[in-house]
């Protein structure tokens, strides 16, 4: 079995206009959301064996605060340059390339790519959007990365920040 966590980047800042959109950090309510989708993902011990970021500024200050929260060592982490801007198909390809050592990958980009990836393998459950620092894990029931289809993939979850504060 595989699980594929997409997480979308924690809400940025928009208030230093000098800034080119790859630089943007977080805004605060951005890393309170992230660390709510954190606390989830430890309740369920549902930990991933390794992350992989775009180089945005805002994905990699993300990564951080979940690598933290969650205990991770960074050797956990990677970065792969071309999921900025990130497509379906580029995070697809990287997916089907992973060793199959690693159980459980996360992703860690931006949209539309990352809400057009999920749907890729969720025939039934489709999903909308994922907003900023929203999760969607998906399911495999199969042993390798390359075996991955929406035959063998279920939504196991779809987390949105706003509705976990008020549980």
């Amino acid at each position: 079995m595989k699980t594929l966590s997409i997480l979308r980047h924690a809400k940025s800042s928009w208030d230093y206009p000098e800034l080119s959109d790859f630089d943007r950090p977080l805004l605060n309510k951005g890393v309170k959301r992230t660390l709510l989708v954190c606390n989830s993902l430890l309740l369920e011990k549902s930990i991933p064996d390794l992350i992989i970021s775009s180089p945005a500024v805002r994905a990699l200050e993300t990564v951080s605060i979940v690598v933290d929260k969650l205990n991770l060592n960074t050797n956990n982490s990677t970065i792969n340059k071309l999921f900025y801007p990130g497509y379906s198909k580029t995070f697809a390809d990287v997916i089907l390339k992973i060793e199959n050592r690693v159980n459980h990958l996360m992703l860690v980009a931006h949209n539309p790519g990352l809400t057009d990836l999920a749907n890729r393998f969720l025939n039934n459950d489709s999903i909308e959007w994922i907003p900023t620092s929203g999760l969607v894990q998906i399911v495999f029931s199969c042993e390798t990365w390359k075996d991955i289809n929406t035959e063998n993939a279920s939504l196991k979850r779809y987390l949105v920040p706003k509705e976990l504060k008020n549980k």
